[in-house]
């Protein structure tokens, strides 16, 4: 059982101007110490992949295990023969099932699915919105998205799934049908096929991620990375959104903006109000907390190589499972003080 969390408050600070909206936060000025690198750095247990002319592709584990998917042309070959010999399905039934979810994840579906068989995971991830008005993304765009999340959580990521969502979705933190429906497809087969799912998602793709771990309660994830998500208004319902995953996942990491001008357009308002009290409260162990990054995925990913895996803003469960700054002075120096276990501000 987990212990318990305090539950930060509704901290009361201003959105705009002050040294962390400008990106100007001092140093630190008490017993701060950088966290471990394994916070926002590569998951050790990730493969090196060779990939051939033809296709095929070959894993080698940092443990010294090897696995390999054939030639491209036979990647759905190959995974129907796995499938059915670990489910005790006919490959007819097999194929069937490949081929339902293969076409949800688009082009590179065959492969993603061929080297989770193979290996035993697959790194998957989830998208905000697209733009103001909501829209399918390009293939350049979804690649550029991609590679962002991939270089955030330290994992190749091998497919994002799209949200063609727009900007009144994110104000209300509505979850994009589809890519909902994707996810809890996606996690039921990975759940009977032995694969372990490590998510990275962003902005207003956790409110998917939310309520398919709803329809599917006994799905199990390994790491999730969150950056900047765009969860309820409402604490409580945060705090619960945020429960569910943590309480689905291995570890989960939270990366956040201390004042994010996208997620302040919504009924969340800045993460200073609403999601690090509910990250804190529904157990994620590491709260990243940034000063001079904004919402995009590649601005928090220079921010986040500027700072290094830990920071003077973030947070830490303590060995009593309360979630406190690891330095009160810093945050003092910004106008906020803990009292009686509440980081409040002074105006």
């Amino acid at each position: 059982m987990q212990p318990q969390v305090n539950e930060l408050p509704e901290l009361e600070g201003p959105v705009e101007g002050g040294a962390a909206a400008a990106g100007q936060v001092p140093g630190a000025t008490d017993s701060f110490e950088p966290g471990p690198a394994a916070a926002a750095g590569p998951n050790a247990g990730e493969p090196s992949t060779q990939i051939f002319d033809d296709g095929s592709r070959l894993y080698r584990f940092p443990d010294g295990r090897n696995a390999s998917i054939p030639s491209a042309d036979q990647h759905h070959q190959f995974s129907t023969q796995q499938l059915a010999q670990r489910l005790g399905l006919s490959e007819g039934e097999a194929s069937d099932r490949l081929r339902s979810l293969s076409t949800r994840l688009g082009p590179d579906g065959d492969r993603v699915l061929a080297e989770a068989l193979a290996t035993g995971r697959m790194n998957v991830g989830r998208a905000g919105i697209s733009g103001l008005g909501g829209r399918a993304r390009s293939a350049d765009d979804l690649e550029s998205t991609r590679v962002e999340l991939g270089r955030l959580s330290g994992r190749d990521v091998g497919v994002v799934l799209d949200n063609a969502n727009g900007g009144l979705d994110a104000r209300r933190s509505n979850p994009n049908a589809e890519q909902q429906e994707t996810l809890r497809r996606l996690l039921d087969f990975n759940r009977d096929a032995g694969i372990t799912t490590n998510l990275s998602v962003h902005s207003n793709g956790v409110n998917a991620l939310s309520e398919a771990l709803r329809q599917s309660p006994d799905a199990r994830l390994g790491q999730v990375n969150l950056v900047d998500v765009n969860v309820s208004g409402n604490r409580a319902t945060a705090t619960e959104q945020l429960r569910r995953i943590v309480q689905a996942s291995d570890r989960t990491s939270l990366v956040t903006t201390a004042y994010d001008a996208a997620l302040g357009a919504s009924r969340a308002d800045s993460p200073i109000h609403t999601l690090i009290g509910a990250a804190a409260a529904a157990g994620v162990p590491h709260i990243r907390v940034l000063a001079g990054a904004d919402h995009l995925l590649a601005d928090v990913r220079r921010e986040l190589e500027r700072q290094g895996p830990s920071g003077p803003l973030d947070f830490r469960r303590d060995a009593t499972g309360r979630t406190v700054p690891v330095s009160p002075r810093t945050w003092s120096s910004l106008r906020f003080e803990m009292r009686d276990g509440r980081l409040i501000y002074r105006p």
